[in-house]
């Protein structure tokens, strides 16, 4: 049985959206751990319409979204898991695609694949073009939380998300938990391979909101900081968005411009813990 993981706070419509497509699966075997953390009762309203259609176990949690996973891992009785976002959706046969790989392949407790929109174009992300196993180098192209499928022995491990990194978290690093979750699996000794065509939908995003690009990039250079990678491939990463909004400023795209030094001074804060404009580390 699958045990999907899904976090709510705010949304109602895309949560509806998300329940749906798990009632069109052609896999039947799974259960919905929905961890719930807005403070009145809007969900409740939202899960009346599908309860007779696939187990749900609903609780209530603090805000933080490795936090409410956790959470959700405590609940969870499936054999494979996932951690569907309350902004995403399935296609039919994604639950069967999975299961179906897990069984072909025994030695990869992990599998990732990509985030696209309804009309096929990558979202959330740019993506490895082709099928690979997952390492330290190559994860960050290997999919996000929404596409991570994992045996029931990867969170038998002790593997969680931390804490401290993702959305709603206390510290100012609010992305990076799917990474370091990977990464702790891969230290643990479980093998992991992306697949571009495991496919979860979500909307696009787009690069216009800085300020969202600084606060998610702190989050990706702690992870950097945390797992050791070197310098000179920290320094890299801060090249590229560098060159970017060079590239948009010579063309008076302002907007990308402004995304990208924010992205860049996100990650130097992630990755040497000292935000600018506050006097003292929140490390």
């Amino acid at each position: 049985m699958f045990s999907l993981i899904t976090c709510t706070v705010d949304r109602t419509v895309p949560l509806e959206r998300l329940l749906h497509s798990l009632m069109l699966q052609t896999d039947r075997a799974f259960e919905l751990v929905l961890v719930d953390q807005n403070q009145d009762d809007r969900v409740q309203r939202v899960m009346e319409k599908f309860q007779d259609g696939f187990p749900i176990v609903h609780v209530r949690s603090a805000r933080g979204l490795s936090l409410a996973r956790n959470k959700g891992l405590a609940l969870a009785r499936g054999d494979l898991v996932a951690f569907p976002d309350d902004d995403c959706h399935y296609a039919p046969a994604l639950l069967a695609r999975v299961r179906d790989r897990f069984a072909s392949a025994p030695e990869f407790s992990v599998l990732t694949g990509r985030t696209t929109d309804t009309s096929g174009n990558d979202s959330l992300g740019v993506f490895l073009k082709q099928d690979a196993q997952i390492d330290r180098w190559n994860l960050w192209k290997a999919g996000n939380s929404n596409t991570v499928f994992v045996r029931r022995s990867v969170i038998d491990a002790g593997v969680r998300f931390r804490e401290e990194l993702g959305v709603g978290a206390s510290t100012p690093f609010q992305s990076g938990e799917e990474s370091a979750f990977l990464l702790d699996a891969i230290a643990a000794g479980f093998k992991g391979r992306f697949f571009c065509d495991n496919i979860v939908y979500h909307d696009q995003v787009g690069e216009t909101d800085a300020g969202r690009a600084r606060k998610y990039a702190r989050g990706m250079g702690r992870v950097l900081a945390l797992y050791s990678y070197p310098r000179t491939y920290v320094a890299v990463r801060l090249m590229r968005p560098a060159l970017r909004a060079t590239m948009g400023f010579a063309s008076l795209k302002l907007t990308l411009v402004r995304y990208k030094l924010s992205w860049a001074l996100g990650l130097y804060e992630g990755y040497t813990g000292k935000i600018v404009g506050q006097q003292q580390s929140p490390l």
